[in-house]
């Protein structure tokens, strides 16, 4: 599938990371590893608590797929202004980074809901902050009429 719009491309391509990186993060939260999904990062970070019950565990999920996209659609335009042919590097990056962010403003300004931060919810974090990036990456190759190789 191929698109000229880039916003629709970025769009689509933040929500497939989304998914992907949701279906990971679900995976660690029954094994243990996560003390908050990112359905509770989306939900508190706009209603200042976590989830409780399954509709709040869907508006917080919905929250999240709709944060991907938009990071998604940042990740179309900043990568006009960074040319690389390595395309999964960048996007692997442009992850970590959003991870990183994230995670320093929400200890910056010392956000309850979601603290204290476990050392397995940040290797976690940053294992599906990763995946992120690359599905992000290589969805938008897919979706980019002039494939990048």
């Amino acid at each position: 599938m191929t698109t000229k719009d880039r916003l629709t491309r970025g769009l689509l391509a933040g929500i497939a990371g989304g998914v992907i990186m949701s279906i990971v993060d679900l995976i660690l939260t029954f094994l243990g590893w996560v003390k908050h999904p990112y359905y509770d990062w989306g939900l508190s970070l706009l209603t200042g608590s976590t989830s409780g019950t399954l509709f709040e565990t869907v508006i917080g999920q919905i929250i999240h797929f709709i944060f991907t996209g938009v990071l998604g659609v940042f990740y179309t335009y900043i990568v006009l202004l960074i040319p690389s042919r390595n395309y999964l590097l960048r996007g692997w990056l442009y992850g970590v980074i959003i991870f990183f962010a994230i995670h320093v403003t929400v200890n910056l300004f010392g956000f309850q809901p979601l603290r204290p931060i476990p050392t397995s919810q940040l290797l976690s974090d940053f294992v599906t902050a990763s995946i992120f990036g690359l599905v992000l990456a290589e969805t938008m190759n897919r979706f980019t009429l002039k494939k990048i190789r």
